[in-house]
């Protein structure tokens, strides 16, 4: 037996009972749930933006100029931009049926597919250029000044305002695994920029695989449709928070299905899981609090020793880098440092404290609202639970004031993951009509704000 086969084998629970069970837990919420909940998620992206125009009005200089979001105002409708609204509505209609429709593998290889022409589709408003441009200024840019791996951990420690502000916001991992693909000949912005599409998609097959294990496959093929016409697509394509979305997804998924096995699959699932884990520590400083996702899932399974194999399959990155003279905790408290003494000390932080949150939930639209308010099934709600716990933390911590529509993508599929109580409450005119609103914020952004990603 392969690895992905004890994946897919663990990941099963589509029997009937398993289906009765999961539609036992979920109670379909009123139409009054449902509006309340679309309300405060328009509530909530309404005043942000309100507030946010009101600072720039007085002069406060935030470095954002379509609050919540980061960018510009900039109405540019056009062939473009109906071809994707077109897109997406057709698929609104269309994916339902169809992954209700084929086998579990096949929708493993058509989600993933599916969220890449979505992806493709949004980002193409602005011209394909649309997809390399911001490669040339961040850590593509880095990758190419490197000489020795040695030398730039030691600097980026000692002098991080020598690298441009997305480099000396992360840890080393992105910049030198470009490197390295640089020394395989991998130079050119679209290979990175594809390299970041690419990684990107691959994290909805990880979440689907989380949710089956967790909830069955039913619950899965729920929320896969959700995952495919995220908002945050709009940001997927152009920014290396794409990649660090794929990795980390992986590494939750993994962990989790180790916490459901007792043999040795579960063992080596666990040790792989935790050394995604560990690449996803040396991608991003704030993305360790997905661990909370497999720490709640794990807890509630009453298993200890699958986390204590993550740790151990972890341990060797950091050890790693600790070796190369880069230990974790000096570059996050270097980081930490950087970022206060520089845009993070114009940028009010009781503005921010819901403005993330705004920004946020433009990215996973306002179906998640929905969703949460009709989630019921406990299982699901460990998952989601943690992941809104992790978003609080990072939110309260102040450490990524504005542009958290690209920094917290690698959150937003574990919040949609309570789009699985749309499809088990079979309200299948209701999900559509989400899905459609999830296009259309899309498409909204993209008609009106110019990100710089």
């Amino acid at each position: 037996m392969t690895a992905v086969t004890a994946i897919e084998t663990q990941a099963a629970h589509d029997t009937a009972a398993v289906a009765d069970r999961a539609e036992h837990h979920v109670e379909v919420a009123s139409p009054a749930r449902t509006a309340v909940a679309f309300a405060l998620w328009a509530t909530l992206v309404l005043v942000s933006a309100v507030w946010g125009n009101a600072l720039l009005h007085a002069r406060v200089h935030m470095q954002i100029g379509a609050p919540p979001l980061t960018g510009a105002p900039d109405w540019r409708p056009g062939i473009p931009l109906a071809t994707a609204a077109l897109t997406g509505i057709l698929a609104a209609y269309g994916l339902p049926p169809l992954v209700d429709r084929v086998s579990w593998r096949k929708l493993l290889v058509v989600a993933p597919v599916a969220a890449l022409v979505w992806t493709l589709t949004i980002n193409a408003v602005d011209g394909w250029t649309a997809f390399t441009r911001p490669v040339h200024t961040e850590y593509a840019a880095t990758a190419a000044m490197i000489t020795a791996p040695q030398q730039f951990l030691h600097v980026l420690l000692a002098h991080p305002s020598q690298f441009n502000i997305h480099t000396r916001g992360h840890p080393p991992g992105l910049p030198l695994l470009l490197w390295g693909l640089r020394a395989l000949g991998l130079t050119s912005t679209t290979g990175v920029a594809a390299l970041y599409v690419l990684v990107g998609v691959a994290a909805v097959p990880a979440v689907l695989v989380t949710v089956a294990d967790v909830a069955g496959r039913r619950a899965a093929r729920g929320a896969a449709p959700f995952l495919i016409l995220v908002p945050g697509a709009v940001w997927m394509a152009t920014s290396g928070d794409a990649f660090f979305t794929g990795v980390s997804a992986w590494a939750v998924a993994l962990t989790v299905v180790a916490t459901g096995r007792h043999d040795r699959w579960g063992d080596v699932l666990a040790l792989l899981g935790g050394a995604l884990f560990g690449v996803t520590a040396f991608l991003s400083y704030g993305l360790v609090l997905l661990a909370l996702i497999t720490l709640a899932v794990a807890v509630a399974r009453r298993r200890i020793r699958p986390l204590l194999l993550a740790g151990l399959g972890a341990a060797p990155l950091f050890a790693g880098f600790a070796a190369a003279g880069f230990w974790w905790l000096d570059g996050w408290a270097v980081t930490r440092h950087a970022y206060a003494a520089g845009v993070a000390s114009r940028r009010p932080y009781d503005y921010f404290l819901l403005a993330d949150l705004g920004a946020f939930l433009l990215a996973v639209g306002p179906a998640a609202a929905v969703a949460l308010a009709w989630l019921r099934d406990r299982r699901l709600a460990v998952v989601t639970g943690a992941a809104l716990a992790a978003i609080a933390i990072a939110d309260v911590s102040g450490m990524s004031k504005a542009e958290v529509e690209r920094i917290w993508l690698p959150f937003a599929p574990w919040v949609l993951v309570a789009t699985t109580a749309l499809a088990i409450a079979r309200r299948r005119r209701t999900a559509r009509l989400l899905l459609v609103a999830q296009v259309l914020t899309a498409v909204g952004i993209q008609a009106f704000v110019r990100s710089p990603w």
